[in-house]
């Protein structure tokens, strides 16, 4: 289809037939595709199919839409009121309170408005001295000759600069805490691939008792120590000082959540970009060496600024190139909530759905060669490069985010000589719980 073909939908009672269902093996269904390679695996099912049809993992019937043409629709505001994403993120709000991802109508709309300052961009530039200063302790305290294995060290360094930043406070001894406790969430609620149980286990009980030790005690000194010469204003003081959607003072819930927030949202996806583009780049020393020389000018004059950042060229097509190979959200998880129909197929009010938003990174009629990791390609058409997400509920720490990357990458080719570990190392996509290169490592040959 082309880019100007619009999909014919229509929401209410619906005649069509079911959408076409994609082969699979009994039970698991087509879970070992998504968990090896989702985005691919999708492209190639909307080849055959078009933009909607079915898969299952582990014996349950999912409804996929992918395409420019799909994404059109779901970001329209009719289908932003009938997809909802209570049933993959409300265990977040079961288990600690409502957060912004659970968050839909009015209520999301409000949230999101207040809590959009302590989430931007600007709101992380001032701080770039201290973020830079998490990179250098990581960095101080390599060893020529080391192996280092990246994911678990970039995941506690996203954690402690946003932790620090946002709230004024680093995870410390509770990251291991938030790690497991994040993770059991993504198996049991979203991906629906571990069965509740697992929830009372003595390992997760635990985690959650510590995670929810940590926020009980960020709350009660925020509300005991009030924003001024003590402390800085943050992230938590937005929320407190308000009132909700109804005008009504936030409840201790969503002051929970809200604190939990910036230790675990960052935790996965931004640092599983900078993962993503650290092997990318040294899978490739040509971009890695370009990178190098424009990195080490920059800091040739001090701590570059958010602007200068901005304007890095090479940083900026490397982390572009990379969110689009190697996309860290392959899909959204929506569950219609009304039954609907779109090209001629049928989803029922009740179906669980995914939302392939990064499915058009891989079409080459976008991107040339879509398989091949070119940081000089040109940025393709409106619509088709979507790594944060769509519409109302495209993710809000963006600019943050796209910050911190840049932060981290540069001050790590600026300092250090890495090299993959062994040198021939292929990442193998792991997609759950979110997409990353696998156990890769980088070698430490010379640093400064």
């Amino acid at each position: 289809m082309s880019m100007s073909d619009v999909v014919p939908w229509k929401i209410g009672v619906s005649t069509a037939p079911l959408p076409p269902m994609a082969p699979g093996i009994p039970w698991l269904g087509n879970a070992l595709e998504i968990k090896s390679d989702p985005v691919r695996y999708v492209v190639k099912q909307y080849r055959r199919y078009g933009p909607i049809f079915r898969i299952k993992m582990l014996g349950k019937p999912i409804t996929v839409l992918a395409g420019r043409e799909a994404l059109q629709f779901a970001a329209t505001p009719e289908a932003t009121e009938i997809l909802s994403l209570r049933e993959s993120y409300g265990g977040l709000e079961v288990e600690v309170g409502p957060v912004i991802l659970s968050m839909e109508g009015e209520q999301h709309r409000h949230y999101r408005k207040l809590a959009r300052p302590s989430h931007s961009r600007s709101q992380a530039a001032p701080h770039i001295a201290k973020l830079v200063e998490v990179v250098d302790q990581f960095i101080d305290g390599l060893e020529v000759g080391q192996s280092v294995d990246m994911l678990p060290a970039i995941r506690r360094m996203i954690s402690t600069q946003l932790g620090m930043m946002m709230l004024n406070r680093p995870p410390g001894a509770y990251f291991d805490d938030f790690v497991k406790f994040s993770t059991y969430m993504l198996y049991v609620y979203q991906f629906q691939m571990w069965p509740k149980f697992m929830l009372r286990t003595a390992g997760f009980k635990k985690a959650k008792a510590r995670v929810l030790q940590m926020l009980e005690e960020l709350v009660e000194y925020h509300r005991r120590v009030p924003p001024g010469s003590e402390r800085p204003h943050d992230a938590l003081d937005e929320i407190m000082e308000t009132v909700d959607a109804v005008g009504q003072p936030y409840g201790h819930t969503t002051l929970l959540a809200t604190a939990m927030g910036p230790y675990i949202a960052g935790m996965d996806t931004a640092s599983g970009t900078i993962n993503f583009i650290t092997y990318a780049l040294h899978k490739h020393t040509e971009c890695l060496e370009r990178l190098r020389q424009e990195v080490r000018q920059a800091y040739a004059q001090g701590i570059p600024s958010a602007d200068v950042l901005k304007d890095l060229p090479t940083l900026n097509s490397a982390i572009f190139e990379t969110m689009r190979m190697y996309p860290l959200v392959p899909f959204l998880p929506r569950t219609a909530k009304s039954t609907f129909e779109f090209g001629g197929y049928r989803v029922d009010a009740g179906t669980s759905m995914f939302i392939a938003t990064t499915a058009t990174h891989f079409f080459p009629e976008y991107y040339p060669e879509p398989d091949t990791f070119n940081i000089d390609r040109d940025r393709g058409p409106a619509g088709t490069f979507n790594p944060y997400g769509f519409g109302a509920h495209s993710c809000l720490g963006a600019g943050m985010g796209e910050l911190l990357i840049q932060i981290m990458v540069s001050r790590l080719i600026q300092r250090v000589d890495f090299q993959l570990d062994p040198p021939d190392f292929k990442a193998t996509m792991e997609a759950i719980p979110v997409p990353n290169p696998g156990k890769y490592r980088l070698k430490v040959l010379d640093q400064n």
